[in-house]
């Protein structure tokens, strides 16, 4: 008995002699983030040469409004309308002419010819609004 509670002791002095650390979650996601501040950079320039003219802050439709819509419509339909507006307007996709209606029929067409890592970039930096 006395050498179970010899062993008990050490093995609790041994332990204790241990540094622990707690684990620091905030390590991964500076690292994800870190990785994403590029895209994101990208997808602003992005917004900035292409976007702005039309979705502005201030104006009617701003970038935190275009995110919801990007949620609400998925991002695969943001993609479409983003690079195909007039085909779907053409194809007389409900949802685009929904759209269209609800901005009053406003003149304006999205057909940027975005590559896939173009538009992951543009997604990226409006999912920050």
């Amino acid at each position: 008995m006395k050498k179970i509670i010899l062993h008990i002791l050490l093995l609790s002095f041994l332990v204790s002699c241990i540094e622990h650390k707690p684990y620091d979650s905030s390590v991964e996601v500076d690292v994800i983030s870190e990785n994403k501040k590029d895209d994101i950079l990208k997808g602003k320039i992005l917004f900035e040469n292409d976007c702005r003219v039309c979705h502005h802050i201030r104006g009617v439709i701003n970038p935190s409004t275009i995110k919801v819509r990007m949620q609400e419509y998925k991002e695969n339909y943001f993609d479409l309308f983003v690079t195909k507006q007039d085909s779907l307007y053409k194809a007389n996709d409900t949802l685009m002419i929904l759209i269209k209606n609800e901005w009053k029929g406003i003149a304006n067409s999205h057909n940027f010819k975005y590559n896939k890592t173009e538009l992951y970039q543009l997604k990226e930096y409006l999912k920050t609004f």
